[in-house]
C-alpha cells in the first residue's frame, strides 16, 4: 500500500484473540529461522521469515504471555536478505 502523503505502508503485524498451537509446524525451505525478544514483556521467540517480508513469531519458551510453540504474531514487511540459520533476528 501507497500513499503519496504518508509513503510507503512499513508493516502489518496480526495477533490472534485466542490461542493458535504451531509447535508441530514445519516451515518449508524458503522461511530462515532466527531468535528475538521483546524486552517489554521480558519473552523470546522463534521467527520463521521468508525474504518477501512475511514472519511468524512463536513463543520459544512457556511463559504467563503463551505456551512454547504457540503463534504470538504474524508480520508482514519489507523484504529482507536471508539470515544466517539460528541467528539473532
Amino acid at each position: 500500500m501507497y500513499s503519496p502523503t504518508l509513503g510507503p505502508l512499513h508493516q502489518i503485524s496480526l495477533k490472534p484473540d485466542g490461542v493458535i498451537p504451531m509447535a508441530a509446524v514445519r516451515f518449508p525451505p524458503q522461511f530462515d529461522h532466527c531468535h528475538s525478544s521483546l524486552s517489554e514483556i521480558n519473552i523470546s521467540f522463534d521467527v520463521y521469515s521468508d525474504t518477501s517480508g512475511l514472519e511468524y513469531w512463536l513463543h520459544e519458551e512457556d511463559s504467563k504471555w503463551g505456551k512454547k510453540g504457540n503463534l504470538f504474531q504474524i508480520v508482514y514487511g519489507e523484504k529482507r536478505k536471508p539470515f544466517a540459520r539460528n541467528a539473532l533476528c
